[in-house]
């Protein structure tokens, strides 16, 4: 595998030192693909596309009637090559998860798939043992109905499933046939899963990497008959075969309940999921179940983009991949408009950037809503670190607190939940509240968060000294409130922070300030 990948890996190296020259070329690409589309065809008439600096900013609201218009059919909008996927996101930024199409010419393919790439040369080099076992990846290809012209619709990562070679298909301990039926995954890749020594374990999230390993603990009973040869899988999924060391090693690892991640799988010493940010919060999730395996940061990747470039050489954050999407960048608190825009060449440690993309799809100076912080370099690129969607910057007054410096808070005092409080604005006063679900006991760590929020950000506690801000309260919030549902979309992505006051419990603040009401 390093064979095939190392030159993935040169080619990033190679933009990461001259990130100009790989922009102006992904650009040049770019911008040819766009020129001939219907949208910035139409767009730009005849004098072909502009400089990528003089164009302006775009949110997805500029591509909606495009994107609609085109999932009727197989044309994609913003580039010339035929729709082959159509990417849904998991909703962070809107109420209705959002369509994004995928292009499917060969160099559009590459350059997508060159930062997953890079990063898996980076990683067979972190742990030799990975390519020679199979590697347990969670992602289903097309979980979705398909478009009414029959292309393929689901995540992000049901995408580069369907598009991994076939050499890289083989590697993998669940058979194509399972990721081709996501009405199957949750009965049946598990046991897939358990019947191989598996290297690695990979998923977005802890809490996705949770379920999946508690879906098989409940299930191994039911296992049994098929890891024998008694039983077979039902049509179109193919037999499972188990040596019988194997089988004896499950017997003897089973016999005693619930067993680790490190029992079943004796040779896998890590698993990866995204560790930073709100993500941070679902690794308690998975923690009883790892028997010492090692957890590993994944990419920083979203449904529009992969982004970064893991090199796990112990420095903080991952390099941009400068040659596969156009990263600039706006600092903190700048308007966003075209002219407050850095090349990501140009930003400086330590601050914080809300993100734009230009991708090989056709988004061209699109507002992504994500605030990383650059940590360092790698030759020229810059490293960053997500900090959180800039829909879920918890604010009030002039006090601005990023969702995982929340989360960072909420650990330092104790809290060790995952899904019951969210913290965000009073409904009737200036004050942030602790929203806790009904039935948890986190109420009584305002006070505590309270002084959290003044040791962390100055301009909190000039303001609480001034009395401009209250403190925080806490308030129970029945279970079966709306503000609860928004935590399970698409892949489940950990939230803390509530942009603005759920107004229908303005009566319900007028309690103790104990969240009892």
């Amino acid at each position: 595998m390093l064979r095939l990948l190392r030159p993935i890996w040169r080619r990033f190296e190679a933009a990461a030192r001259d990130p100009e020259a790989a922009q102006r070329a992904l650009w040049a690409e770019i911008a040819r693909e766009a020129e001939g589309s219907p949208m910035w065809g139409k767009r730009w008439g005849r004098s072909g596309a502009p400089p990528l600096t003089e164009l302006p900013t775009t949110e997805y609201a500029d591509y909606t009637e495009a994107f609609e218009q085109a999932f009727e059919g197989r044309r994609m909008p913003t580039a010339t090559a035929p729709i082959r996927y159509w990417a849904e996101s998991s909703g962070t930024t809107a109420a209705k998860p959002k369509r994004f199409p995928y292009a499917g010419n060969r160099k559009q393919r590459l350059a997508a798939f060159s930062p997953m790439g890079a990063y898996l040369y980076r990683l067979s080099l972190a742990e030799p043992h990975i390519p020679a076992l199979p590697a347990l990846v969670l992602g289903t290809a097309g979980s979705h109905p398909p478009s009414p012209a029959g292309v393929p619709v689901g995540y992000a990562t049901g995408y580069f499933v369907a598009r991994m070679p076939r050499w890289a298909r083989g590697a993998m301990a669940i058979p194509w046939e399972v990721y081709q039926r996501p009405d199957l995954w949750d009965e049946w890749a598990p046991l897939y899963a358990v019947a191989k020594d598996l290297s690695v374990a990979m998923g977005l999230s802890a809490g996705w990497l949770a379920r999946f390993y508690r879906s098989l603990l409940e299930r191994m009973d039911g296992y049994w008959p098929y890891l024998t040869g008694r039983a077979s899988p039902p049509v179109p999924l193919p037999p499972v075969r188990v040596p019988p060391r194997r089988v004896r090693r499950l017997r003897e690892v089973f016999r005693g309940g619930s067993p680790t991640m490190r029992e079943v799988w004796p040779r896998m010493p890590v698993v990866l999921s995204w560790t930073g940010a709100s993500a941070a919060a679902q690794l308690p999730l998975l923690e009883p179940f790892l028997g010492g395996v090692r957890v590993r940061d994944n990419p920083y990747l979203c449904t529009e983009a992969a982004i970064t470039v893991p090199l796990y050489d112990g420095a903080e954050g991952h390099p941009l991949h400068p040659g596969a999407t156009i990263v600039e960048l706006l600092p903190e608190g700048a308007e966003p408009v075209a002219e407050n825009l850095l090349p990501s060449w140009r930003v400086e440690p330590g601050c914080d950037y809300e993100v734009f993309l230009t991708t090989v799809h056709g988004l061209i100076r699109y507002r992504l809503h994500d605030v990383v912080r650059c940590t360092g370099w790698f030759h020229r690129s810059p490293r960053l670190t997500f900090r959180s969607k800039s829909a879920f910057l918890l604010k009030v007054t002039s006090t601005a607190i990023p969702e995982d410096d929340v989360v960072r808070l909420l650990r330092g005092i104790g809290y060790r939940g995952v899904d019951d409080v969210l913290i965000g604005p009073h409904p009737c006063r200036s004050a942030f509240t602790l929203y806790v679900r009904e039935g948890s006991d986190a109420g009584r760590l305002a006070g505590a968060l309270d002084n959290a929020f003044r040791e962390h950000a100055p301009t909190y506690e000039v303001e609480r000294v001034k009395g401009i801000i209250g403190p925080v309260e806490a308030v129970t919030v029945p279970v079966s409130h709306p503000m609860w549902d928004f935590r399970i979309r698409g892949q489940a992505k950990s939230r803390y922070v509530l942009p603005t006051a759920p107004r229908d419990l303005e009566p319900a603040t007028h309690g103790d300030g104990h969240g009892r009401t």
